[in-house]
């Protein structure tokens, strides 16, 4: 009979064919009972090897730990060992103060166009961060006078700075980053609560900006 870990396996051989962003990473944890993913990946330039590696919060999809080793050929096998060793002192060393508990933070966004304008609006895309670690990306929006969820995620108690950076859209896909971005927000999340950012992107008649709830 296959047991739990095994079937976990086949589930990750069949869906994790491309990338594997934070929110795989979660569902991975979630398959495994796991509190920490640890993701890697290897790449070769010329004589160079590098080995990177992405510590990510199983509950919450943050990336708690990055680190990153090169070397030449001879010492592809130790790189390994140096770049397990970096990640356990980096978390060590992150590892934040008794827990305060988690609680919800959702992002809500809505394009307009100004009564009569013709110019045109274009499609966005969002990467969200979160006190400068990257969380993940959003499905586009395309439509505008309609307001939409962006991102719902779990964060630990306590104050955050919030990034959600913008980009043009291309098949679904993220397709390069909008030259006018909107501001950091300061936020404190309350355990078990929901804290809610809303915002807009007005085109205007003759340039563009981003309209905030107060």
């Amino acid at each position: 009979m296959e047991s739990t870990g095994e079937a976990a396996m086949r589930n990750f051989n069949v869906e994790m064919s491309g990338p594997i962003d934070s929110e795989t990473a979660v569902e991975v944890g979630n398959w495994f009972g796991a509190d920490t993913v640890v993701i890697g990946s290897f790449l070769r330039f010329g004589e160079i090897f590098r080995r990177d590696a992405r510590m990510i919060d199983a509950q919450t999809g943050e990336v708690t730990v990055a680190e990153s080793v090169r070397g030449g050929e001879e010492e592809v096998m130790t790189l390994v060992d140096e770049l397990g060793g970096k990640l356990v002192e980096q978390f060590e060393s992150a590892t934040p103060e008794e827990s305060t508990g988690t609680g919800t933070i959702k992002i809500v966004f809505q394009a307009t166009r100004a009564q009569m304008g013709e110019r045109p609006a274009y499609h966005h895309i969002c990467k969200l961060y979160v006190d400068g670690k990257s969380i993940g990306l959003s499905q586009a929006v395309t439509s505008t006078d309609r307001w939409k969820t962006l991102f719902t995620r779990s964060l630990r108690g306590g104050k955050h700075r919030v990034e959600v950076v913008h980009g043009y859209v291309r098949g679904e896909e993220w397709d390069g980053q909008m030259p006018l971005q909107p501001k950091a927000f300061e936020i404190d999340i309350e355990p078990d609560g929901v804290t809610t950012v809303q915002y807009g992107f007005e085109v205007g008649w003759f340039e563009d900006k981003y309209i905030y709830d107060e």
